[in-house]
């Protein structure tokens, strides 16, 4: 069928029942949804033949969805896709490719995917040329090592990429799918990962493969009646975790067991190395339908060579055979199939030292005491009134921080449970780790306790100078030995550089920033062997993962943490920051004085003189002045950014699309969703930041703490920006 009869299709005798069809073009289904979901056959069915060969049929109903530029507004119709969340803003934990709302006869209604959704992915421009190994379109540029292994997997059926760990193997893999699908290869993907990473895999897929992430279901629930929900609705990719594949293997074969999945995606596959658990047969079950079939790991062996027997069972059926092949035989056989670079090796090409963030989400009872602990501090410092103070706000601040390290009754952790698969790949290929938490019961007590199995040297618990240098000796001498538990506060008291060790995480974070590069800084510099590699662990669905925006905001913004004159209690917040984080707004007697327009003043004029484009060019400067490579952007067809800043930092490169809005009244929460789905259909940008010479409505702040890649600088903000930078309003002529 040409490309051209994909284009527009007539609707009116569509094979499913529509509710409501909206302008753009989405369909509202109910459920049940056909389970024939090919868009070849829809289209066919949707042909209309006129009963009158003698009378004209008229025009036909068209219906379409334009994802190109919109010639009024710049912005992609894209966007308009829901990204998840409720009509309230709440976003749920993982990504859906479906909404779901309560109607009002106390029904549920679900809008899923439209056939221009699905056709979307299907007509993009490879993204990788296979032949040649080089980037065709992608939102980023792959590692030097990596387009080897997106065309491994792309050219094999079953194949096991076996990669060092921290060198991208998530990436090679996303980009390999995406191959297939633009390939018309494969038409759905179930991509099998631990909890602890799926919201890596989601992020990932958000980064470089945007178009798949809008069709991705994420499935994760205790109710497993909402679990059929999500493998019922329809998605281009499942992501789901081992043991729901094992509580669901009934469901997940009523959905999709006819055709079965076209390429199945197995994460840290050496879950499935006992042939004999309820684990392996699941997978290898859904296996046997599925087109493609890869593995990821890069400790694929821990035991014997019946593990990777079990692997390829699932790869290769009948490849190896359980308990016959010698490791000559086996090595001859998985050749053509496996591909391993070590770490130490690809780690050369990378930059000094590589820096990683990871989010993680809290489930179950680790969740439901955060949420309990949240509300309650909300309502005790609304019960306060005028009598609260800033001890109050950072008390109730420090307990939900703690909460986002375990729930000690329970001792659920989703830190931990990622920081265990992430220290089992890292310590068995022989490596060291520095683990950093300023807390004790919260974080080195509860760490030293839940990863001895890993070797640890609690550092916290010597207290003369000649336990701590017997704990140092021990980490530094005994093998056995491998990971080293601390507070960073002791990296800028006596504690020693630490090269022994070329891996650090940091298992919750510092009010200065500056502390936790000096932790950092203990495995860096000469005498290190190695490479060195840097992560930081946060809980996104918390207001932990707001203190992360704003003072990562404020490290780029000052190039260092915020004097000490505008924040609190030296956690690097300002004082409405704090009181924000809680969405209330702090006392009369708290508040800074509302004269800073008249401080920004200088005899260029003020922010109430300019035009709003003199606005725009301000901000340029201004952001020019910290540090950024800054340009404003042409006034028409700007695409809803007016300012785009790109700045290089220790943790990689920063790219902001700034919106600049100079007006009296306050700027609502309409701007910021406006803004976040330019930020959203562009991967490139790190971050979007609305700057504005008036303030922001509360729904708006509250918005903002939702979305961590969103930033607020009120007119409170910029002129203390102003003065600190020595910013004039004009430029003097």
């Amino acid at each position: 069928m040409p490309l051209s009869a994909f284009l527009f299709l007539d609707v009116t005798n569509a094979p499913f029942v529509l509710l409501n069809v909206p302008p753009i073009g989405q369909l509202v289904i109910t459920i049940p949804t056909p389970k024939n979901t090919d868009s070849t056959r829809i289209l066919e069915e949707a042909i209309r033949v006129s009963p009158n060969l003698f009378k004209p049929l008229g025009r036909s109903k068209s219906d379409g969805k334009r994802y190109g530029k919109d010639d009024n507004h710049g912005r992609t119709e894209q966007q308009r896709f829901p990204f998840g969340g409720s009509d309230q803003g709440q976003q749920p934990e993982y990504k859906r490719s479906y909404r779901e709302w309560k109607r009002a006869d106390g029904g549920i209604s679900r809008q899923g995917l439209s056939i221009w959704d699905r056709l979307f992915p299907l007509l993009q421009p490879p993204p990788f040329d296979v032949t040649k190994q080089e980037v065709v379109i992608l939102p980023g540029e792959l590692e030097p090592h990596q387009p080897a292994g997106v065309k491994f997997l792309a050219s094999q059926a079953g194949a096991l990429l076996g990669d060092g760990v921290q060198t991208g193997k998530t990436i090679q893999a996303i980009v390999a799918m995406k191959l297939l699908f633009q390939s018309g290869k494969i038409k759905s993907a179930l991509v099998i990962a631990p909890i602890s990473v799926l919201k890596h895999w989601q992020d990932r897929l958000f980064d470089w493969a945007p178009e798949l992430w809008q069709l991705l279901t994420v499935v994760r629930s205790p109710s497993k009646d909402k679990r059929y929900v999500m493998w019922s609705m329809p998605a281009l990719i499942h992501l789901t975790n081992y043991e729901t594949v094992v509580s669901d293997l009934d469901l997940i074969l009523r959905q999709h067991g006819d055709k079965g999945y076209g390429l199945i995606i197995a994460d840290e596959i050496q879950r499935i190395k006992n042939a004999d658990t309820e684990t392996a047969k699941a997978v290898k079950e859904l296996g046997g339908r599925a087109s493609y079939r890869w593995g990821l790991s890069a400790t694929p062996i821990e035991n014997s060579l019946d593990d990777l027997a079990s692997i390829f069972d699932f790869l290769r059926p009948g490849l190896l055979r359980r308990g016959l092949e010698t490791e000559l035989s086996a090595s001859k056989k998985f050749a053509p199939y496996f591909l391993r670079r070590r770490t130490q090796d690809i780690a050369r090409l990378f930059k000094e030292p590589r820096y990683d963030e990871y989010r993680v989400e809290m489930e179950g009872r680790q969740l439901q005491a955060y949420d309990s602990a949240y509300q309650e501090s909300v309502a005790e410092l609304r019960k306060l009134g005028e009598q609260v103070t800033l001890a109050h706000a950072l008390a109730k601040l420090q307990a939900l921080k703690q909460l986002c390290n375990v729930h000690l009754a329970s001792t659920q952790s989703a830190k931990l449970d990622f920081l265990k698969d992430w220290l089992e790949d890292i310590v068995a290929s022989g490596n060291k780790v520095l683990v950093f938490s300023q807390y004790r019961e919260f974080g080195m007590d509860f760490l030293a306790e839940q990863l001895k199995g890993f070797g640890c040297v609690h550092y916290g618990l010597a207290t003369t100078d000649s336990a701590k240098q017997t704990a140092i000796r021990t980490f530094c001498e005994d093998d056995r030995k491998c990971v080293f538990i601390a507070n960073p506060a002791t990296a800028g008291m006596g504690l020693p550089d630490l090269k022994v060790a070329n891996y650090v995480v940091h298992f919750d974070h510092w009010w200065n920033p500056a502390r936790e590069d000096q932790a950092s800084g203990r495995i860096l510099g000469i005498g290190q062997k190695k490479d060195a590699f840097i992560a930081h662990v946060w809980v996104e669905n918390s207001i932990e993962g707001r203190i992360e925006a704003i003072l990562a905001s404020k490290r780029a913004l000052f190039g260092r943490v915020i004097d000490a004159q505008t924040s609190t209690g030296g956690t690097g917040l300002s004082t409405e920051e704090v009181f924000g984080l809680f969405g209330l707004e702090p006392p009369v007697h708290l508040r800074r004085s509302k004269t800073t327009d008249q401080e920004a003043e200088t005899k260029n004029g003020t922010l109430a003189d300019i035009s709003p484009r003199e606005m725009e060019l301000l901000v340029e400067r201004l952001y020019r002045a910290m540090g950024y490579s800054a340009r404003a952007t042409p006034q028409s067809r700007d695409g809803g950014v007016d300012v785009v800043a790109l700045r290089d930092t220790a943790s990689g490169r920063e790219k902001l699309a700034i919106q600049c809005k100079h007006q009296a009244g306050t700027v609502g929460r309409e701007v910021l969703q406006k803004l976040l789905g330019v930020i959203a259909a562009d991967p490139s940008f790190s971050a979007g930041v609305v700057v504005t010479s008036a303030e922001f409505s509360g729904d708006a702040k509250q918005f903002a703490q939702q979305n961590g890649r969103l930033r607020l600088v009120d007119k409170n903000t910029l002129a203390r920006l102003l003065i600190q930078f020595r910013v004039p309003v004009r430029e003097p002529t």
